[in-house]
């Protein structure tokens, strides 16, 4: 396989049941909500949206524009059966996250639960940025949830199990400190045979984030540590960052002022 194939095996029909957060779902949805002052209205596309839980919950709260992309066909496929069960007008598309289809569309993007440093070049990270920052409209917001390095480098555990919806599963890591890299190897019983799955991802810390961004052409505006408001700091396992697209006359205010010294 390629050095990025594995991405498309990994997040397979089985993918929801190794993950099965769907408990966590609103929770996160009333974060995205007081974190960005989101309003039905608006518009708003999920990047990596997997099988659409998130897009489905703003869909069901009366969010009439919600676009969520992803790799995965399977969870696309699963996605688009929940929405029709329950008469919900989501659009789900199929898109690489580094070429998405979309310019100046967007008042808000979402990139939630670690669905970013999959890439084995921080080049791609970078241009799937981009692609986030060309999709939202002058003034429109990012928020993107990141497992927090600090925390992560703090607490690390090179093994743990966790109940999900095919049973126990045994998780395996490693990480590498000098390229960032976190490792997963998730191995269970899966219909009565053994299985694993391994699931690799860059984890940037806060400062490393704030440069891509504004390389991206985003604002850094704030960090938080949870859902919930907590504040970032060493101990909070999350990072949610909060960025927005300048408008033109204010990129063009910001490079003014610079002058030639």
């Amino acid at each position: 396989m390629g050095s990025d194939a594995w991405i498309k095996k990994y997040f397979g029909a089985i993918y929801p049941k190794i993950y099965a957060l769907d408990h966590l779902t609103k929770g996160q949805v009333d974060g995205v909500e007081r974190m960005l002052g989101t309003a039905p209205g608006m518009r708003i596309l999920d990047v990596c949206c997997g099988h659409g839980r998130h897009a489905l919950e703003l869909a069901r709260r009366g969010y009439r524009h919600v676009v969520g992309v992803d790799l995965s066909r399977p969870l696309l496929a699963q996605a688009r059966r929940t929405a029709r069960a329950e008469g919900l007008g989501v659009n789900f598309r199929l898109a690489d996250m580094r070429r998405l289809p979309f310019r100046g569309s967007f008042d808000v993007a979402l990139n939630l639960f670690t669905s970013f440093g999959y890439f084995r070049d921080e080049a791609d990270d970078l241009a799937a940025l981009r692609a986030m920052a060309r999709a939202l409209r002058p003034g429109g917001r990012l928020l993107l949830d990141l497992l927090n390095r600090e925390w992560l480098v703090r607490w690390f555990q090179p093994r743990y199990r966790d109940e999900t919806a095919v049973g126990v599963v045994d998780n395996t890591l490693t990480f590498d400190l000098e390229t960032g890299r976190l490792r997963n190897v998730r191995r269970f019983q899966h219909e009565g045979r053994p299985r694993s799955i391994t699931v690799e991802f860059r984890v940037y810390t806060l400062a490393e984030m704030v440069r891509m961004l504004g390389a991206a052409g985003l604002r850094y505006e704030r960090v938080h540590g949870n859902f919930e408001g907590l504040a970032y700091g060493m101990d909070s396992f999350r990072m949610i960052i909060i960025a927005s697209k300048p408008s033109p006359a204010t990129s063009l205010s910001l490079r003014g002022g610079r002058g030639r010294g």
